[in-house]
Formats: structure tokens, C-alpha cells, sequence
């Protein structure tokens, strides 16, 4: 019976884009040979491979190069994943010497009983693959069957997270290499860990509204027994969080540690290292928990193990810490250890350009920031705001259309937010925090929403503007808006210019072509009042169009429904009417719609 190896769209989006750049899962690096590794959960019927995911790794090819690579690619994946595969660009006609390859060098710690090789010739669109068993080294007889898979992998399970917080304490001759002591010190805590059995304690805030308290126990059961209809238990939004006891004391979470008293002599150098180790465990809602608790132990020492070379890497640093990352464009979750630099993204730039690579994300947006991570936090300036409001829509109503929409998260700024009255003067000033907004919940700066009176300085400041606007009730346009992204934010912008609202249309072609390549908000300015723009549906052939607005004139509460029924968001054409009356687009007046531009970086 063939094996059927079922591959996320996700994962073939990547595979794609991998072949465009003309790599053909063979390139070359200092390190060794660069083969593409395939990421899967396994399941107890090995005739059935599911790919999540893939991440390039250089390698030499033999076994023992291979087996580190597998435990560098296992470190940095859930429980519950592994290294089910590899993929090779190229057709399986010429693919003999990629089977022996897999053969002599798949090791026994891939964590599945298949190990799958995908053939992918990105010529004629073909997809072969056939499966090693890793136990016998031998392949099947059958071909396996390709199939294309919804991407599930990462939201079919439910998610349990295990922190553990220990201070390596070091002392070592000056003389001696800092690194040393590390891996004695690392060695120390590994045993530490290994030599205790522990229980797994969940704390769970009662469901009720009405309810006061938590609910805690020793986690030996599934999630779905700890989960009703009304408080699913375990999400990935949420996952459970367990602390580790040792089961013999029940005393509070160990942080197991060497800890040295050494005496007062200038011959030593003493350190502390705080490193936070944090594993995630996917698991399916039905399964226990006592089938991959040894697991949890298993990956909280390899993260400690992997935390060597960057301990020894960034001597100046010392706090590191683990952190979750779930980017759209993967079906599953990765851990990442980085130092803890604060708010300065840029100091990790390289390493993040390394894993951006290696993850096969694309180079020109962040994605694996420290802000980026999972729980990293909800900015006070969102707080009980509305986000994507323009997901509640329905049909634009263009027959053959095409959409071209923002990418990624912004929150609705609108009047009299925030206790401010702004009515009649401050739609520019609101939209220009939806642009802003947009560049905060996409990592590109993490900086605060500027308001009104901080913009006005900003304009007073830079000379544009003088010292009487402070404090003012004067309108700003989208000139202003731009000095105010580039000074703040250096974000540069881009203005299409018309001389009326009747040509707005025919430059329908030049917006799609904005969201498809920059994707940020458009902020309409001009003549009359301000708008932002998050889209547009364009059909070429009959040039009918319809424009996604954005309305900041809105003056009550954040409820979506009167936001929606109120065309405050909404599919707008030219003559339409304005949620609040009168003319969108007045035909007689100019407008400048700025189109800010997003920082080519990760």
C-alpha cells in the first residue's frame, strides 16, 4: 500500500518561491550542502505523511552531520512536530544519487517511523515522492501519493506552554575561556534537570463571568476534558500554561541552578545569565497529556543545549529568552531564542535575516521580531478600539472584479476617541493614526500613537508649521501627513495627484498596483475632507471599480454593526454619497491620495 504524503498549500507557496529563486535544494555554503528539510507532526499510521512546513539547513552529507541538523530543526519546532522529510527541486529521473544520499544520512532521531523525499520540478509542475523506512534504511516499493492539503496542521490542535526561568551562575578564572565555563555550567543545570521527576501545574481562571478565582491542578489529563462549549482550554491564541514542580516536595517552581559562593579574588570573574526557556507543546484536544510529558523535559533541556552558541556569541548580553512566533505565511509554530534587547529590533537584524532565510520567509517585512512573538504584549494605544473593520463587509458589487486590499492589521481611528473632540477639524489627523497604526501591529516601528498635539509640535518643530498652530483646530492634509511618517517613522510616501474627483477612477490601475505591492493605507486628502483608503475592486476589462473606505468622521462607540450599517466603512464609487452626506468624491475639487511606502526589511 502506497504512502499518501499530504502537503500544506502553505508549504508549496514556499516551495515556489524557493524555485523562483533558482535554488534547487542543493546550494552551497560554508557550512556544507543546502538541502530543504520537510516539517510534519507524526502520526501512529505511518501510511499517511503530513507536511506542515520546510526550513533550509546546510549540512555536510553524512549521517552525523545530518543528525545535528535534525536536532537544530527539532529545537526550534512544537512538541509534537518533527522532521518528516526532504525536498529536492528537480525530477525524480534524475533524483537516484538524492535517494542514496537520504539512505546513508537519515538519522534515527528524524522523530517518524517515514521519512519522505519530495521531487519537485518546477518545469512542468510534476510532484513524486517516495518513502524511507527509517528503521530498516530501505524505500518503499510504491511511489508515495502527493496530495495537496488544507493548512490545518497549525490550528487542528490545542497548545500547552512550559516556562522555565533559570539564572546560570558562573565563576571563571579571567584567563580562562568564557565559553568553558558555560558548557559547565549548562552541563550541571541538564543533570539537575534530568535527575528530577516533576508534575505539571495549570492554573485556569474560572469561566464565569460572575466567577471569582482559578482552578488549578496537576495537568495528567487532556485538554478537552479540561474545556466546555463556552472556554475552550488550550488555544494557540492562548495556550495552558503549566508550571514545573518537582513531584517529590511539591514546593514552589524550581529553577534548577548551580550556584557558587566564590571568594573575594580579582584572579575570577563572576557572571549571572538569566535565560527563560519556554516549550511549546501542541497536542490533539483528545490526547493525553502522560503520552508527551517526557517530551516537555526532553525539550526544555534541547533548548538548553541550543542556547550555547549564542550565550558564548553575545558576551554584553544577559538575558536571553525563547519566544513563540506564528507568521501567516507558515502553517506551524517556531521558537526562537534571541538576547533581550529591549526596543532595539535592529541589533538582531543579521540573525533575523538568517532565520528569515532559512524559515523561507520572504526578506522584505518582519515577521520574527521580538514584537512579533506570541503574548508579546497588546499596545495601550489599541485598547478597546476596533481592528479590520473591513472584514465585516460583504461584495464590492464589481462584476469580474479584482481586489486589492491592505495587508496585515491596523485599528480604526476615528472622531472623539480617546475623550478628544476632534469633530470637524481632526479626519486628517485620524486617519494619518490608522496609517501609523498599521506600521505599529506590523513591527516596523514600536512607537507609540502620536496625537493630535504631538503631531502639531511635530509640524511646529520641523518648520512647517508656526508656533500658533500648537494647540490649534487647523486642518492638516496629506503633505503634512508625509512629513509627519518620514520625520517620525522615516517612512517615505509616494502621492497620486488628481486635478478633480472624476479622475479618480482612471487611476484605478496605479492604487490596485499600491496594495498589491506596499499594502498600507491610503490617505486621502486634498481639497475637501479626509479619508483613508483600504482597498479597491477593479475589473480591467470593463474599468468598473469600487474604492474601500475608510471614514474617520464616525463620532460614537466602537460597535461594528452601526459602523457597517452606517457605510462608515464601506464599498464606495464616484457619486457616491459620504457616510455623513454630501459627495465622496466632489468632482470640481483636487485630491492627493499618499500612498506611504513599507520599509523593504525584516
Amino acid at each position: 500500500m502506497a504512502v499518501v504524503v499530504k502537503v500544506e498549500q502553505a508549504v508549496w507557496d514556499q516551495i515556489d518561491e524557493m524555485g523562483k529563486e533558482s535554488v534547487d535544494g542543493r546550494g552551497q555554503s560554508e557550512a556544507g550542502t543546502e538541502r530543504v528539510f520537510l516539517l510534519g507532526a507524526p502520526r501512529s499510521d505511518d501510511t499517511v505523511v503530513v507536511v506542515a512546513g520546510a526550513m533550509r539547513v546546510a549540512v555536510a552529507d553524512d549521517e552525523l552531520s545530518w543528525s545535528g541538523a535534525v536536532s537544530e530543526i527539532v529545537t526550534v519546532l512544537p512538541v509534537g512536530m518533527a522532521c518528516v522529510g526532504l525536498c529536492h527541486l528537480g525530477g525524480k529521473g534524475a533524483g537516484s544519487s538524492v535517494l542514496e544520499t537520504v539512505r546513508k544520512c537519515v538519522p534515527s532521531n528524524t522523530g517518524c517511523g517515514k521519512f519522505c523525499v519530495l521531487f519537485v520540478s518546477a518545469s512542468d509542475s510534476i510532484r513524486q515522492g517516495q518513502c524511507l523506512d527509517v528503521g530498516s534504511k530501505a524505500f518503499d516499493e510504491l511511489d508515495a501519493e502527493v496530495q495537496t492539503a488544507a493548512d490545518q496542521a497549525k490550528t487542528s490542535c490545542g497548545y500547552l506552554r512550559c516556562t522555565l526561568d533559570l539564572p546560570l551562575q558562573m565563576v571563571y578564572k579571567k584567563e580562562e575561556e568564557r565559553g568553558k565555563a558555560i558548557d559547565r555550567t549548562i552541563e550541571d543545570v541538564t543533570r539537575n534537570i534530568e535527575s528530577n521527576e516533576f508534575e505539571f501545574l495549570y492554573k485556569l481562571k474560572k469561566g464565569g463571568e460572575e466567577e471569582e478565582g482559578y482552578r488549578t491542578g496537576f495537568f495528567a489529563t487532556s485538554l478537552a476534558a479540561l474545556s466546555d462549549e463556552s472556554d475552550m482550554v488550550g488555544t494557540l491564541e492562548e495556550p495552558l500554561d503549566l508550571e514545573l514542580y518537582t513531584s517529590s516536595s511539591g514546593a514552589p517552581p524550581i529553577a534548577p541552578v548551580v550556584r557558587y559562593e566564590p571568594a573575594s579574588d580579582t584572579a575570577f570573574e563572576c557572571e549571572t545569565i538569566d535565560l527563560h526557556l519556554n516549550a511549546l507543546v501542541m497536542l490533539p484536544r483528545e490526547e493525553e497529556f502522560t503520552k508527551v510529558r517526557g517530551s516537555v523535559i526532553e525539550k526544555l533541556v534541547a533548548q538548553l543545549e541550543a542556547a550555547k552558541k549564542m550565550l558564548v556569541a553575545h558576551p554584553n548580553e544577559k538575558r536571553f529568552k525563547y519566544c513563540h512566533y506564528s507568521p501567516d505565511l507558515l502553517s506551524y509554530v517556531v521558537s526562537i531564542l534571541y538576547p533581550d534587547v529591549g526596543s532595539d529590533e535592529m541589533r538582531l537584524f543579521k540573525r533575523r535575516q538568517a532565520l528569515h532565510r532559512q524559515l523561507l520567509l520572504p526578506l522584505d517585512r518582519p515577521l520574527i521580531r521580538l514584537s512579533n512573538a506570541m503574548s508579546s504584549g497588546a499596545n495601550s494605544s489599541f485598547a478597546k478600539k476596533l481592528m479590520d473593520v473591513h472584514k465585516a463587509l460583504k461584495s464590492s458589487g464589481v462584476k469580474g472584479g479584482k481586489q486589492s486590499l491592505v495587508k496585515g492589521t491596523y485599528c480604526y481611528f476615528h472622531y472623539m476617541q480617546d475623550r478628544f473632540d476632534d469633530a470637524g477639524w481632526g479626519c486628517a489627523y485620524r486617519s494619518l493614526q490608522t496609517i501609523i497604526s498599521w506600521f505599529v501591529l506590523n513591527n516596523y516601528t514600536n512607537r507609540k500613537i502620536p496625537g493630535h498635539r504631538e503631531i502639531q509640535q511635530t509640524l511646529v518643530s520641523i518648520g512647517d508649521k508656526p508656533a500658533t498652530f500648537l494647540g490649534s483646530k487647523q486642518w492638516i492634509g496629506a503633505i503634512e501627513i508625509s512629513f509627519i511618517l518620514d520625520t517620525l517613522l522615516d517612512i517615505s510616501s509616494k502621492v497620486i495627484t488628481f486635478n478633480s474627483g472624476a479622475e479618480i477612477p482612471t487611476k484605478a490601475r496605479e492604487i490596485a498596483h499600491h496594495f498589491e505591492t506596499q499594502g498600507t493605507p491610503i490617505m486621502i486628502g486634498g481639497g475637501v475632507l479626509a479619508y483613508t483608503l483600504l482597498g479597491i475592486d477593479y475589473n480591467e476589462s470593463t474599468g468598473e471599480c469600487a474604492f474601500l473606505i475608510l471614514d474617520p468622521h464616525y463620532t460614537e462607540g466602537e460597535d461594528i454593526d452601526k459602523i457597517c450599517a452606517g457605510t462608515w466603512v464601506g464599498w464606495k464609487r464616484l457619486g457616491d454619497n459620504a457616510a455623513a452626506g454630501g459627495d465622496l468624491f466632489v468632482k470640481t475639487a483636487f485630491y492627493n491620495f499618499l500612498c506611504p511606502q513599507r520599509p523593504n526589511t525584516v
